[in-house]
């Protein structure tokens, strides 16, 4: 007996008889859009990309990537639902899965500040405050959306039940973690500055972020 929604020859055979790709077909056009659309985004910006341009280069019909993603906003909103993917796979393969928790803290601490900085993620972010006004809930919304949040607060919370931490809300002590990690690299970097390019000038920042934020966020003397 067949499996429910299986892509086996069956459906394969039913799909070229039809006309339709199949499922594994079709999962890997999606896949081959997305990253056309990352690539493209990237490189020309915002404004400078277009569904008719994406579907020439990924050698799809328009029609074929408007029935995946609607319009260029709904597109983009897919590349960086992917990417904020793939960066929580990448963030829980770093982060040890068992150990002192404030050491995975730290680890997780310095993901933030290497994957942020990363080229891909520096013109995203270029893209997401230049087009504001078109994605301004997704910058209300701000980190809390972010999967590779949640995991910090959540490690966070481990560290403050283990005593390591001050008491106080998890998801604000995140906050100002990502911040004081993060937001001068990402400026620097969003500037076109190479201050921050080297493994030696990242390390050297985020020891000096890391031992400030322990001083305010550190388990205090009673």
């Amino acid at each position: 007996m067949g499996v429910e929604g299986a892509s086996g020859p069956d459906e394969q055979a039913r799909a070229s008889k039809t006309g339709r790709p199949s499922r594994q077909k079709s999962e890997e056009l999606t896949a081959r859009i997305l990253d056309v659309a990352t690539g493209m985004f990237a490189a020309q910006g915002y404004a400078g990309t277009s569904m008719e341009k994406i579907a020439a280069a990924c050698g799809a019909g328009k029609d074929t990537v408007y029935r995946r993603f609607p319009s260029k906003e709904a597109l983009f909103r897919g590349v960086i639902e992917r990417i904020r993917a793939r960066a929580l796979r990448s963030l829980e393969m770093t982060v040890p899965p068992v150990g002192a928790p404030l050491e995975r803290l730290k680890v997780a601490g310095h993901w933030f500040l290497t994957a942020h900085l990363e080229p891909q993620q520096i013109a995203m972010k270029r893209i997401t405050l230049s087009e504001a006004a078109m994605f301004r809930q997704s910058l209300a919304d701000g980190a809390g959306s972010d999967p590779t949040v949640r995991c910090l607060i959540e490690l966070i919370e481990t560290a403050q039940t283990s005593g390591d931490l001050a008491k106080g809300e998890a998801a604000f002590i995140a906050d100002q973690l990502i911040y004081s990690l993060t937001v001068k690299p990402i400026t620097y970097a969003m500037l076109g500055s190479a201050a921050f390019a080297s493994t030696e000038a990242r390390d050297a920042y985020f020891e000096q972020a890391w031992e400030l934020f322990m001083r305010g966020a550190g388990k205090r003397a009673d």
